[in-house]
């Protein structure tokens, strides 16, 4: 999945709070599972400490690889754009899903 599609894919989960996914359990049965997303902490941490967001993002999304000046670079795009802490830390988690930092190399 092209990274442009995957992360429209990420802003809509993260914007309904919730990820839909069809399992193919065998050839003529499916799965449909609704995976809810819980980000209160780091709506708490949006509003409170937004350097404690992005270091908590990138500790539970990237396993602290993400660098410095990616993490301050999201940090103060996010904290400029909107003082609403869901938006905030909606779109601090969409970033960080997205780096570049945090992506799995095979």
């Amino acid at each position: 999945m092209p990274i442009n599609r995957l992360a429209e894919r990420f802003a809509s989960d993260l914007k309904d709070g919730k990820a839909d996914h069809r399992v193919m359990r065998s050839s003529t049965h499916y799965l449909n599972l609704d995976i809810h997303f819980d980000l209160g902490q780091e709506e708490l941490l949006a509003e409170e400490d937004p350097l404690a967001l992005m270091a908590h993002l990138d500790l539970l999304l990237c396993g602290g690889a993400m660098s410095d000046e990616s993490r301050t670079t999201v940090e103060q795009i996010v904290t400029e754009a909107t003082a609403d802490a869901t938006i905030r830390a909606r779109e601090a988690t969409l970033a960080v899903l997205t780096a570049s930092d945090c992506a799995i190399a095979h």
